[in-house]
């Protein structure tokens, strides 16, 4: 109450000061979340301010099966700027051994043989140590967690979720695809920035020796049958089948731009859940 009466400036008028006072100090503190560099008064700076890329609760060592940490580690390649050349190269090495072939047979077998040619390619040219680590490929054994922090968030498994009262497992990616026709897989359709909705399954922490890279493992939303747009604005997801499962990874470091939390407001009449996002507000809530 003592915070409302310092509102009042015009005695006459109580109710008038007190309402423009509250507004004022909320609309202000609303701008502040999209303006850089503005601290909030009033409110306690987070606890993962600065931890930027660092494994939270749950730590485990983990090893895999050969073919999951491979896919693991193509994803790992595929998003890292510097291995651009060497991804076209490959490309253009198969199109002009195995001419007259459909685009997505040169898709297949470039995300098939990349990475075996990648790390011969390593071993017969000279380039620096980091680029031999990721051609090398990472330690079969590496740490996983329950919890890390990307984004200022801390994610967490669907599993760690169920322990919380914090819901940090949902996970919004846009990024660019590039669409065949299914008749014709040499007819382009589109190159479009989509998104994807999921749940964090598995946190890994590749080891490439001189350094880590952090991958989500991701029950991804099928994004032809499970997205809906209701009357209202809201984005409906549903989470009961798994979208996407030759691609369950996302590279949590390299992807931090185009990665973030969502929130699952739970429909209990419908199989359908409604999807939430803030750029200052994070969490998750699957089914």
């Amino acid at each position: 109450m003592g915070i409302l009466k310092g509102y009042v400036r015009n005695r006459n008028r109580p109710k008038d000061n007190i309402i423009e006072g509250y507004t004022s100090e909320e609309v202000t503190e609303f701008c502040q979340g999209y303006m850089k560099d503005v601290e909030s008064v009033g409110v306690p700076k987070t606890r993962h301010l600065g931890r930027e890329g660092k494994g939270g609760v749950g730590l485990k060592i983990t090893m895999p099966t050969y073919e999951e940490l491979q896919v693991a580690h193509l994803v790992v390649l595929k998003h890292i700027t510097c291995l651009i050349p060497y991804i076209d190269e490959h490309m253009d090495m198969l199109k002009s051994k195995y001419s007259c072939k459909e685009q997505m047979w040169y898709i297949k077998n470039h995300n098939e043989e990349f990475l075996r040619w990648m790390e011969r390619k390593v071993a017969e040219t000279n380039v620096d140590e980091t680029m031999k680590r990721l051609g090398r490929g990472p330690d079969c054994r590496f740490k996983s967690y329950q919890g890390y922090d990307i984004n200022g968030y801390m994610f967490y498994t669907k599993d760690q979720d169920e322990k919380s009262t914090m819901l940090n497992s949902g996970v919004i990616m846009t990024t660019s695809m590039t669409e065949f026709d299914r008749r014709d897989r040499d007819t382009l359709i589109r190159i479009a920035k989509d998104s994807y909705y999921g749940a964090i399954q598995k946190i890994w922490e590749l080891n490439y020796y001189d350094f880590v890279i952090c991958v989500f493992k991701c029950k991804w939303v099928n994004n032809c049958t499970c997205v809906q747009f209701d009357k209202n604005g809201f984005t409906l997801v549903g989470l009961k089948t798994n979208g996407y499962v030759y691609e369950p990874f996302c590279n949590a470091p390299i992807l931090r731009y185009g990665l973030n939390k969502i929130s699952w407001i739970k429909a209990y009449l419908t199989s359908w859940l409604p999807y939430s996002s803030s750029s200052n507000e994070a969490g998750s809530r699957d089914k």
